[in-house]
């Protein structure tokens, strides 16, 4: 950045710029170790700085997600916060019910953090890029609550096989203006499909994650 200096912090969790900072930051902690960090690495640039928080040694839990979140927050000192700075909590539906995930919503939101959450799993996220909701398979549908994800996973493995590639790994390689394209889809798609829901959770299936990639920029290369 322009006259500023960059040094790494202690806990390494984000820059610290010396200086007037010409950059906001957006933080994501996600609820995965591969999948949602090379996702969200697609996006990002000059003016919106994309820092993806995974999960390490299995601690997936949303406490484990809300936990890297505050301590990124503190990171960042007094003088180099930004209004414009925004913290992302990003998970799965899972086994939860509802209240569990109201209680989780109201922390995040006493935090001043917003949530993303996928039903059944972030793969429906993933899935929506080329395909409607309309066109999800019955066996996902079918199947009891903690079931779904692990169906959902193998449903995208079976759409691989039938397009020859690697769905996920194909859609991180398309050149930047497919890439849009396709994101630019799902978010439709997930909104569409949303029909007024203004609980802090998607209901099945469905995605929040449209609510914070649809303002995020992507990377041209």
């Amino acid at each position: 950045m322009p006259n500023s200096r960059i040094k790494i912090w202690r806990n390494a969790v984000l820059p610290r710029v010396i200086g007037k900072r010409d950059s906001s930051f957006c933080v994501i902690a996600v609820d995965g170790a591969e999948a949602e960090p090379k996702y969200f690495e697609k996006f990002g640039d000059s003016r919106i700085k994309v820092k993806v928080l995974p999960t390490e040694e299995g601690h997936s839990q949303p406490t484990h997600i809300l936990d890297r979140l505050k301590n990124a927050k503190q990171s960042l000192q007094e003088e180099d916060a930004m209004d414009s700075d925004e913290y992302w909590m990003v998970f799965d539906v899972d086994e939860r019910d509802e209240e569990a995930l109201k209680a989780i919503c109201a922390k995040a939101k006493e935090e001043g953090f917003q949530v993303a959450i996928s039903n059944p799993c972030f793969e429906f996220w993933l899935f929506l890029h080329s395909f409607d909701v309309k066109e999800l398979d019955q066996s996902v549908k079918l199947l009891p609550q903690e079931k779904r994800p692990k169906e959902m996973k193998r449903l995208l493995g079976e759409l691989s096989k039938k397009l020859g590639k690697n769905y996920y790994q194909n859609l991180l390689k398309l050149p930047y203006k497919e890439f849009r394209e396709n994101v630019q889809r799902a978010v439709r798609r997930a909104k569409e499909h949303e029909q007024g829901n203004r609980k802090c959770h998607p209901d099945f299936p469905g995605s929040h994650v449209y609510k914070l990639v649809e303002a995020l920029p992507i990377k041209s290369i």
